[in-house]
């Protein structure tokens, strides 16, 4: 499995058999150019700009919004009802969590979560194995809030996205309050591994904004 990270929440994966999943793709309204990438499978977590634009993936995906169980060309993926905010989505409305299973590892992208998991959303997560977490602080969950997902869901991998980057004009901050306290850190442009190169403590994996490129 390769997993890239292009801006914001945006990742892209690609599998083993050579299969291509897009994860909330975003519009030129946040500053970067947007990516066009050949997708299979398109997971949208919220309909904000910066997270649905659906056209960023060519050929003919499967786009998946809602919550619910979906298989697909051999992946695996679940949709896990959330919010974008601490107050039941009054404030930012709805988000969807997805579990990616695919060359036998669970990818987790929790999108613009707004909260703390709860017990329901934590079984339905684990276990999870590499970890898509917004780290940004502002209209997702704070700092103490990230960390607190990262120990219960204890993943091998965890990938920040949803932070400042030079491209970046939406009002989100960097990752370095985030990072504090964190020991274990790679600086890599994207991650490519199977299962046996997920690490049994937690791995925080700075990857490189493509977009900035």
């Amino acid at each position: 499995m390769k997993i890239t990270w292009f801006a914001q929440s945006c990742i892209y994966i690609t599998t083993a058999a050579g299969k291509n999943i897009l994860c909330d793709p975003y519009s030129v309204e946040i500053g970067c150019k947007p990516p066009s990438l050949r997708s299979d499978i398109i997971t949208v977590s919220h309909s904000h700009f910066d997270h649905s634009n659906v056209d960023a993936g060519i050929g003919d995906p499967l786009v998946i919004d809602s919550a619910g169980k979906f298989e697909y060309i051999g992946i695996e993926i679940q949709g896990i009802a959330s919010y974008h905010d601490d107050a039941g989505g009054m404030k930012l409305g709805p988000n969807i969590i997805y579990r990616i299973y695919a060359d036998n590892m669970a990818f987790v992208h929790l999108g613009d979560i707004g909260h703390v998991l709860t017990d329901e959303q934590e079984a339905a997560l684990r276990p999870c194995d590499i970890l898509a977490l917004p780290v940004g602080g502002v209209y997702t969950v704070d700092i103490i809030s990230a960390r607190s997902i990262i120990e219960r869901l204890n993943p091998g991998v965890v990938i920040p996205m949803h932070y400042k980057t030079p491209s970046n004009r939406t009002l989100v901050n960097g990752p370095a309050e985030f990072l504090k306290g964190f020991m274990d850190i790679v600086y890599i442009q994207y991650w490519e591994g199977d299962r046996r190169d997920i690490p049994g403590m937690t791995t925080i994996a700075m990857l490189k904004p493509m977009a900035d490129d």
